[in-house]
């Protein structure tokens, strides 16, 4: 109740109000000693009860909130301990491309893996989906260019095929000419 009592004192006060007025147990039986005789027993126990209820949606409100603040707070940490990881990474991989282009080999194995460059072909790239979908719609088979139908994305693997057997770059759409790609393989 201590970091209770320093976020909420009037919330501290309610529940040792609520302690006080608790009903106790009979131990013989099991049956409340405290039983509502009158309407004013009624009335006071009612009010308990909008305290009580009040109280748990209070709990719950500020236990989402620490939950958001908490995850917030670990994506932030995730994301920083990533950009780290990956700049590390990419110094790694930096290194390793220089050393391949300096002794002139295609791939080398190391007791850890393997690192090479791989070829990699033309591809086409949608870069503007609007524009994309646009020129998908003016298609007479524009079905076969949309993936699923609650998510209806433009499938670029079907505009691959249009390119390759038709020459149309579609719109919204860019070529990523053939190259080589840097990749690590461990062991």
């Amino acid at each position: 109740m201590g970091e209770l009592a320093r976020e909420n004192p009037e919330a501290v006060e309610e529940m040792e109000w609520l302690q006080e007025g608790d009903a106790h147990e009979d131990d013989a039986d099991r049956t409340p000693i405290y039983r509502i005789t009158d309407l004013m027993g009624a009335e006071s126990e009612m009010e308990r009860l909008a305290v009580l209820k009040a109280r748990k949606a209070t709990v719950e409100a500020h236990a989402r909130e620490m939950l958001e603040r908490k995850a917030f707070e670990v994506n932030l940490w995730k994301k920083a301990q990533l950009q780290q990881v990956e700049r590390e990474v990419e110094h790694r991989e930096a290194l390793l491309t220089e050393y391949l282009d300096m002794v002139g080999e295609k791939s080398i194995a190391v007791v850890a893996g393997r690192f090479r460059y791989r070829k990699v072909g033309e591809k086409l790239k949608v870069v503007n989906e609007t524009a994309a979908r646009a020129w998908v719609a003016c298609q007479a088979d524009a079905e076969i260019f949309l993936s699923k139908p609650k998510e209806r994305t433009v499938l670029s693997s079907v505009l691959q095929k249009h390119l390759k057997a038709v020459g149309e770059i579609p719109d919204g759409c860019e070529v990523e000419p053939e190259g080589r790609k840097f990749e690590t393989v461990m062991a």
